[in-house]
């Protein structure tokens, strides 16, 4: 057994950072870790539970190759026991440290959120269920943990619940509000980013067992974070029109079909937009991200120029349209409203997918 929050803290001094070597972001780093810190660690759903939660996307495409077996859904797959076992099979062996292979991706245009104020929408990636169903497994306990707990992480903000009311009470005070979101964020995002904000999330996960379940599954559990990580970097790819990613990498460019986009968006977010914002010695009084959208409050003003220029640095682009620099938060647009005293103003449709908000584990 081996102490694994202390490894994937100390394993970020490994990754190599593509020429960044300045304390700040090992500061930015360090602070990301204690921002995203729950107060109580999530254990995995185990996969025999999983049907019993409330999934959007149950009735989505089975994906490879389960498609070609015919199961027309997501929902068919979990609720046929040969064939759901037939996936746990697939995921001991992983646990025993075999090498096994994930089927491929099908790749597809599937937007989550369409903005009347973007032209571009972004890849999904035809998940085959023996990936999604594992990926789950841990990101809905994570989601709803965020969801729950105060974190940068914006899950828990429901304007159609409270209105913008919550978002005007806590930024009123400030008079420097910068609202920005990321341009082609998916296709942007480098590896080494990708790897740091799994490590972020793998801290505020109990590897000793599956929710419900006794017994010790350290390393095992592990082994299967591993394999869903390097899946997500660089799953093997085809779409429709026959073309393929070859050697089975997908690059640059991290489709929305993964129950981790979401997180993993975030957190990359955060990173970026404290960096650049702190590399202009401004301090930063509260910050709140998902996806590729951030408000923040800062104390004193931002430069726009260098914000989009230290973001090219990471390979990232700043949408200059839809960058706000405001002295106050009354008139801000975040995650599609516009902020105000009142009501939100929208102007956002949003579409279900697995990177969507999800609700609570049942059971």
């Amino acid at each position: 057994s081996i102490n694994l929050v202390s490894f994937f803290q100390v394993r970020r001094t490994n990754i190599n950072m593509a020429g960044f070597h300045d304390q700040l972001l090992t500061d930015v780093i360090s602070d990301t870790f204690r921002a995203f810190s729950l107060p109580t660690k999530v254990k995995p759903l185990h996969l025999d539970d999983l049907w019993r939660q409330k999934i959007d996307d149950w009735e989505e495409s089975p994906g490879m190759p389960w498609k070609h077996y015919g199961y027309h859904t997501k929902g068919d797959v979990i609720r046929d026991p040969n064939a759901l076992n037939s996936i746990k099979q697939f995921w001991r062996l992983v646990m025993d440290g075999q090498d096994v292979k994930l089927p491929f991706c099908v790749g597809k245009a599937h937007p989550h959120r369409v903005y009347k104020n973007r032209k571009t929408r972004p890849a999904m990636w035809g998940y085959p269920c023996a990936a999604s169903f594992m990926e789950a497994c841990f990101a809905l306990p994570l989601i709803h943990a965020f969801h729950e707990n105060n974190t940068p992480c914006a899950f828990r903000f429901h304007f159609n619940a409270g209105g913008s009311q919550p978002l005007f009470n806590r930024f009123h005070r400030y008079q420097n509000i910068v609202s920005l979101n990321y341009k082609s964020f998916q296709q942007s995002i480098p590896d080494w980013l990708i790897k740091i904000a799994f490590d972020v999330l793998a801290t505020n996960i109990n590897w000793q067992q599956f929710h419900g379940y006794t017994g010790t599954h350290n390393q095992r559990l592990y082994r299967v974070w591993r394999k869903l990580i390097d899946y997500f970097l660089r799953a093997p790819t085809k779409f429709r029109n026959g073309t393929r990613y070859g050697n089975g990498k997908k690059g640059q460019n991290i489709g929305s079909g993964s129950y981790f986009s979401e997180l993993i968006y975030t957190i990359v977010n955060f990173i970026v937009t404290q960096y650049c914002i702190r590399d202009q010695n401004i301090d930063i009084d509260d910050h709140l991200v998902l996806g590729d959208e951030s408000l923040v409050a800062t104390g004193g003003e931002v430069d726009l120029s260098s914000l989009l220029s230290m973001a090219g640095r990471f390979n990232m682009i700043i949408n200059i349209e839809g960058v706000q620099l405001n002295n106050q938060i009354g008139g801000t647009s975040f995650l599609g409203y516009v902020i105000n005293e009142m009501d939100p103003s929208a102007f956002v449709q949003h579409c279900n997918s697995p990177m969507g908000i999800m609700p609570p584990p049942q059971g």
